[in-house]
Order: C-alpha cells, then sequence, then structure tokens
C-alpha cells in the first residue's frame, strides 16, 4: 500500500482503467501490428502532453504477467495480462522524452509471453505485440516531436 501512495505521489497523472471497447475490437483485428522482441529498437516521436496506451492478450488468456517501468519505475508489477483492454495514461508534459520498459514475468501456459499494445498520440495509432521469454524486456523510448 505505501509503493502505491509513493507510485501516486510520484506520478499524480498516472491512471488505469479496464476498459471494454474504447478500441473497437474490429477495428483493432484490422490493424498491422508490429511484432517486437527483446532485441527490437522502438522509438516514438510525441506530440500529447500524456501517454497513453492500451495493453491486453490479444489471443488466449493463458496468464502471461508482465511488469511495466515508466523511466525506471514500477507502474504496474506482476500484472496477468487479459482479454479485457486496460488503458494506461501517463504524464509527458514536463519531461523531452521517457521510456518505457516491458518485462515478461511469465510465459503463462501457452508458449512465450505475448502483450498487444496500442499507443494513441492525438490521432496516430502506433500497434505492437510484444513476444518474450521469461524475464526478457522491450523498451521503448518515447521523445517530443
Amino acid at each position: 500500500m505505501i509503493r502505491l501512495t509513493l507510485l501516486f505521489l510520484m506520478f499524480p497523472l498516472l491512471s488505469f482503467t479496464q476498459v471494454n471497447q474504447s478500441i473497437d475490437s474490429n477495428i483493432s483485428q484490422l490493424i498491422n501490428y508490429k511484432t517486437i522482441t527483446s532485441k527490437s529498437f522502438i522509438k516514438l516521436g510525441w506530440k500529447s502532453s500524456n501517454i497513453s496506451l492500451f495493453i491486453w492478450d490479444g489471443s488466449n488468456e493463458d496468464n502471461d504477467i508482465i511488469t511495466i517501468f515508466y523511466d525506471n519505475q514500477p507502474i504496474l508489477e506482476n500484472f496477468v495480462i487479459k482479454n479485457k483492454k486496460t488503458l494506461i495514461e501517463l504524464p509527458f508534459s514536463e519531461v523531452e522524452s521517457a521510456k518505457l520498459k516491458f518485462t515478461a514475468i511469465s510465459t503463462g501456459s501457452e508458449g512465450k509471453n505475448t502483450v498487444n499494445i496500442i499507443f494513441i498520440d492525438d490521432n496516430v495509432i502506433s500497434p505492437f505485440v510484444s513476444v518474450l521469454d521469461k524475464n526478457e524486456s522491450i523498451v521503448i523510448n518515447i521523445n517530443k516531436k
């Protein structure tokens, strides 16, 4: 509880919301997702004052578990990815760049740890699917445009 309180003191605009249809499922199936692995280098240019992203398990829920770090601070620990989308909003107005790191804590019961991720900046959508083994990570660097 103390860790969660400290987290919200450090990132007061941080929010996590379980959502059903903020990204229409028919549209999200038509999007061409870029597969990323621990060897990928991802850099996004960003205009908005908040970083908005959705995460979910795009196939079978198999208890994949991740931890997400925002500039080396854990913001979502040991999170079980579900088919239901989770919206994450992070402040981005006070800095020129930020780093999001997604670490696979568990690969679940079906192969690798896979997480669908969609970043939304104004009307720009950046879709990814991470494919990781246990203890592997992906890093997404975000820089102001």
